[in-house]
């Protein structure tokens, strides 16, 4: 029922290769946290019993979410806990009434689309908006990248590329509630949320950094059978990204 510490981070402006957006924010507030957890509090950034929480500033946690969180990873064999991501399921909820119809049935699809890929288990589920995972796995790859915009999908596929495929986003079915775009009529709503999905549109960029990755990857690993194991687990990454 307490913080061990309160930390604020403001990511200034103008750094090179930094892209105004929430993965070049993560970047600089992962370098700052990591500073501080050696500096003022001894402690290593491969500390194995931290876990990172990544989530928007809208969004509404349940309640019993770190429980169980904590349960998930202490549950999860050491051999594999730190080739875990966490995600609950984000339901754009808070300001559902208020919305226009055609908003409300998209915000219904995203939602209903979220439950549907968590509760398929052959889905090659991969973070979206919210979700968790380890400081070391987190540290091991070289934290948040700032020149990319579709941050949740870019760390995920970096730990999946970086870790050979051995990277698995595992549900926690408590719900994340969080606000689709509002504007003060229906039509700047309707506005906002297109403009919302068109930024959401720029993931396809991590169609052409995984492809990448994994030719390069195929060209540096040694032995033909790890290269095809490699090919093999990420080919549903590479897949779901171009879904």
């Amino acid at each position: 029922d307490r913080f061990r510490f309160l930390r604020a981070s403001f990511h200034p402006s103008g750094l090179p290769q930094h892209i105004p957006g929430k993965s070049s924010n993560e970047c600089w507030a992962f370098a700052q946290l990591c500073h501080e957890l050696q500096e003022r509090h001894g402690l290593s950034t491969a500390d194995p019993r931290v876990i990172l929480t990544v989530i928007d500033d809208d969004s509404e946690l349940h309640e019993r979410y770190f429980e169980a969180l904590t349960y998930a990873f202490l549950t999860t064999p050491v051999s594999q806990r730190y080739l875990r991501t966490w995600q609950p399921p984000i339901c754009h909820f808070k300001n559902y009434l208020r919305q226009p119809l055609l908003v409300r049935v998209s915000a219904m699809f995203a939602t209903l689309s979220e439950l549907s890929c968590l509760a398929n288990p052959y889905d090659c589920h991969v973070n979206y908006s919210s979700y968790s995972l380890s400081l070391a796995l987190a540290t091991s790859v070289g934290g948040w990248d700032p020149d990319y915009l579709a941050e949740d999908w870019h760390m995920y596929a970096k730990c999946a590329l970086k870790t050979e495929g051995r990277v698995r986003c595992e549900a926690i079915f408590l719900p994340l509630l969080n606000y689709t775009p509002e504007e003060d009529s229906s039509w700047a709503t309707m506005v906002s949320r297109w403009d919302q999905a068109r930024r959401h549109a720029l993931g396809v960029s991590e169609v052409v950094y995984v492809i990448s990755a994994l030719c390069l990857g195929a060209l540096e690993i040694r032995g033909w059978l790890r290269r095809f194991v490699f090919l093999w687990r990420l080919l549903p990454v590479l897949g779901k990204f171009v879904q």
